[in-house]
């Protein structure tokens, strides 16, 4: 959904999203299983700014990152942007460590906001690196592949043939 400066105004207009393009994380393994929120107000600051508040909250799944079984995650998220035309002022600056504040603001070079883009831009923010089925999870077993958790396999423990047995004879001084 694109929306322009124009329709915007100084009281606010609410946008709601539902699932669409903007929810498409096949790609990384993550895959939305329900979206509750999802809806930003605008306010409009001048001819060449906006304020953009949101609420983000929905369930996502992704891989355990031990042993691959589907894990829910639940997403609750409030951002913020200043989204403006004005020019950003770092001419000739090489490298600028940036505040929180510089962070939030959106430099644009026509007056259209593309919400869709902001809400899956989030959506990745939100998502964490990586998630544990449980805090004792085991993982796989390097021979089968099999989860640990959930599936007995009949590989033996013994790893003396491994390539990287010899490094347990290995000790520090």
């Amino acid at each position: 959904m694109r929306v322009t400066f124009g329709e915007i105004d100084k009281s606010g207009s609410r946008f709601s999203v539902e699932k669409g393009e903007w929810s498409d994380l096949d790609e990384t393994g993550v895959s939305i299983q329900d979206i509750k929120i999802a809806e930003v107000v605008a306010r409009s600051r001048d001819a060449e700014s906006i304020d953009l508040t949101g609420k983000l909250a929905a369930t996502v799944r992704m891989g355990c990152a031990r042993c691959g079984e589907p894990v829910d995650c639940i997403i609750d998220e409030e951002f913020y942007y200043l989204v403006t035309m004005q020019e950003e002022s770092i001419a000739g600056i090489t490298e600028k460590e940036c505040s929180n504040e510089e962070c939030d603001i959106l430099y644009l070079r026509e007056p259209v906001v593309d919400i869709d883009e902001i809400f899956r831009e989030q959506l990745f923010l939100a998502v964490p690196q990586k998630v544990l089925c449980s805090s004792d999870c085991s993982g796989i077993c390097p021979d089968c592949g099999l989860p640990k958790n959930s599936a007995e396999c009949n590989c033996s423990e013994d790893r003396t043939n491994s390539p990287f047995a010899i490094l347990k004879t290995l000790k520090k001084d």
